[in-house]
C-alpha cells in the first residue's frame, strides 16, 4: 500500500443509487490502497455491491414503517410516500450502528450528510473521540452550489470536512470562496469512477467488480412522448435506455410505431434494462448525451468528453445544469423545465418536442466545433486530476495523511 500503517474505515451510504455509487467507488479506491474498508448497509442493498469489499449488514426495520420485506432502497420506491418510509426506516438503524461503532471503533467514518444525522455527527464523536467523521457529498459540486443546509450541517456536526465527487479545476474559484466563507475543508477526490479505474490499473487488478443499479425513469408518460417526438424529428441516430423497473410497458411510453420506424431507417435503438452508461459514453459514435443532470451522469459525461443536452427535473439538478451550460459551456439547455424538490413529485409541466429537437440539433451541429472542443478540454482536465501529481490524486493522498496524523496525535 501507499504509505505506512493501514487505516480502519466505515462507509455508510444513503440507500439510493446516486448517493451509493460514488461512495462505493471511493471505498474501493481506499481498499486498493491497502486500507481496511467496511460498508455498512442492509441485506437487499448489499446484494448489488461489488464482491471485493467487506460488508456489514443491519436488519432493516421494514415492518416498523409499513414497508414490504426487501424494499430497502429509494430506487425501488415508486412514490414519495414509499421513499419517506425508506428514509424513516434507515433512521431507525441508529441503535445497531451505535452498537457496532462502540464495539468495533474505526479510525474514520464516511457518510452522506442526509444519512443518519443523529448517529454520525453527534453519537460517534461523543463515544469515540478519536474517530473522524466525514460528509461525502455525491450529488453536486458543493463549491458552486453552496447549499445552505450542507453548510449548516457541516458547521454543527464538527466533521473533518466534506469529500466531493468532483475535481478542483471544475470548480475553480467557487470552492475557495466556499471554504473561506464557511471554514469547512473541501476534499476533491473525483471523478471517483475515473480514480477507481486508474487505481485498479496501477494495482493490476480485475476491473469486473462494479456496482450495478437500475433506476426509475422519473419523467411522466406525456414527457416521454415529447422526448420521443423531439429525438425522432431531429433526424439523428440515438440510443435510448429504459430501466426494467418502470412498472409499465415501454411501448406505453413511446409514440405508436416509434421503434418500428427508427429500426427501419437504422436510426435508433431502444434498450430495456441496465446498461453500462460510462462505457457507452466513451464510444466514438456518441455525439451528445441527453441527461437530467444528476451529478453521476454529469461527471460521466465530462469524463467521456461528451457535450450534454440538459433537461433537469428536481433539486440540485438545475444548479448542475448552470455549471455545465453557463459556466463551462459544455452543454445546451433544453429549457422551460419546472423545478421540484423531489424526483417523486416532479412538476407536471411538459416540455414540448420542438425544444428537445432544437437542443439536439444545436449539440449535434455544433457550429465552429467550440462546444465539443470545450468538452474535450474539460475531459483532459478530469483525467489529469486523478493521475499521480494531479489535484484529486494529491487531495486523496493528503486526506489519508491527515487521518493518520489525527489518529497519531489525537
Amino acid at each position: 500500500m501507499e504509505g505506512s500503517e493501514a487505516l480502519k474505515m466505515y462507509v455508510l451510504p444513503f440507500p439510493s443509487p446516486g448517493h451509493t455509487i460514488p461512495l462505493i467507488n471511493l471505498a474501493q479506491i481506499l481498499a486498493l490502497k491497502g486500507h481496511h474498508i467496511t460498508i455498512l448497509t442492509t441485506p437487499s442493498n448489499a446484494q448489488v455491491l461489488p464482491n471485493n469489499l467487506n460488508v456489514h449488514t443491519f436488519d432493516f426495520p421494514s415492518d416498523q414503517v409499513g414497508l414490504p420485506s426487501g424494499l430497502e432502497n429509494a430506487a425501488s420506491a415508486g412514490d414519495s410516500v414509499t421513499a419517506h418510509k425508506i428514509l424513516k426506516a434507515a433512521l431507525l438503524l441508529k441503535p445497531q450502528i451505535e452498537t457496532l461503532v462502540q464495539q468495533n471503533p474505526p479510525h474514520a467514518i464516511y457518510s452522506h450528510p442526509q444519512v443518519l444525522p443523529s448517529v454520525v455527527p453527534f453519537v460517534v464523536p461523543a463515544v469515540l473521540p478519536h474517530t473522524i467523521t466525514f460528509d461525502f457529498n455525491p450529488s453536486s459540486a458543493p463549491g458552486f452550489d453552496a447549499l445552505a443546509q450542507l453548510f449548516l450541517h457541516t458547521k454543527h456536526n464538527n466533521t473533518h470536512g466534506i469529500i466531493v465527487n468532483s475535481f478542483e479545476e471544475l470548480e475553480d474559484g467557487y470552492t475557495q470562496c466556499y471554504q473561506k466563507l464557511t471554514g469547512v475543508k473541501v476534499w476533491h477526490v473525483g471523478m471517483t469512477s475515473l480514480m477507481l479505474n486508474f487505481t485498479k490499473k496501477r494495482a493490476c487488478t480485475s476491473q469486473k467488480d462494479q456496482i450495478c443499479f437500475g433506476t426509475l425513469c422519473r419523467h411522466n408518460k406525456e414527457q416521454q412522448l415529447e422526448i420521443a417526438h423531439g429525438v425522432e424529428a431531429s433526424g439523428h441516430e440515438f440510443l435510448w435506455v429504459f430501466p426494467k423497473n418502470m412498472h409499465v410497458e415501454v411501448e406505453e411510453w413511446l409514440p405508436h410505431g416509434f421503434e418500428e420506424r427508427t429500426k427501419e431507417n437504422n436510426r435508433g435503438m431502444v434498450v430495456r434494462g441496465w446498461v453500462h452508461q460510462e462505457l457507452i459514453l466513451k464510444h466514438v459514435a456518441i455525439g451528445g448525451f441527453l441527461t437530467q443532470c444528476g451529478w453521476n451522469s454529469v461527471t460521466e459525461g465530462i469524463s467521456a468528453g461528451v457535450p450534454l443536452i440538459t433537461m433537469p427535473r428536481f433539486a440540485e439538478q438545475f444548479l448542475n445544469e448552470k455549471l455545465v451550460t453557463e459556466v463551462h459551456k459544455i452543454g445546451v439547455e433544453v429549457g422551460e423545465c419546472e423545478w421540484s424538490i423531489s424526483s417523486y413529485d416532479a412538476g407536471s409541466k411538459v416540455v414540448g418536442w420542438e425544444l428537445i429537437k432544437n437542443a439536439v440539433e444545436r449539440v449535434m451541429k455544433d457550429e465552429g466545433g467550440s462546444l465539443r472542443k470545450r468538452a474535450k478540454d474539460m475531459q483532459e482536465k478530469a483525467h489529469k486530476a486523478i493521475q499521480k501529481g494531479g489535484s484529486s490524486y494529491n487531495n486523496l493522498t493528503a486526506l489519508v495523511q491527515s487521518l493518520k496524523q489525527k489518529n497519531i496525535h489525537g
